[in-house]
């Protein structure tokens, strides 16, 4: 059996549908899918699934770790907008602080809702 059976290409497509073509982090322009880094919140070492609630589409700048940008670097930072969600957490419910919609909740259907609540006030950081 594989190692992973993740449909990457269908995932990146939905996830560059979601975030518009801009980093969901920073906001900025990536050009084309190939130039996207996909991010997963609950993170892999933490048991974090390959599903579209728990995925970010990233610029490079946003999501490598020898980047002071990163997510990665600042994982406080992270955690409080949602970019990072410890390993206790189920993101599905979790507001992240998206570039171009603000504080939204994320769907494993490549959609998302407004959310009402920044990450303090909903408790999950």
């Amino acid at each position: 059996m594989p190692k992973s059976q993740t449909n990457w290409p269908r995932l990146t497509e939905k996830l560059w549908e979601r975030s518009g073509g801009a980093c969901e982090r920073c906001g900025s322009f990536l050009g084309s899918p190939d130039r996207a880094e996909r991010h997963h919140r609950r993170l892999r070492s933490g048991g974090g699934k390959d599903e579209l609630a728990n995925l970010l589409l990233l610029c490079p700048a946003c999501h490598t770790t020898a980047s002071p940008k990163s997510v990665h670097a600042n994982v406080e930072d992270a955690k409080r907008h949602g970019w990072i969600v410890t390993r206790y957490r189920d993101p599905s419910p979790v507001p992240v602080l998206h570039a171009l919609h603000g504080w939204v909740v994320l769907d494993n259907h490549g959609s998302f809702t407004p959310s009402m609540f920044e990450i303090e006030d909903a408790e999950v950081a």
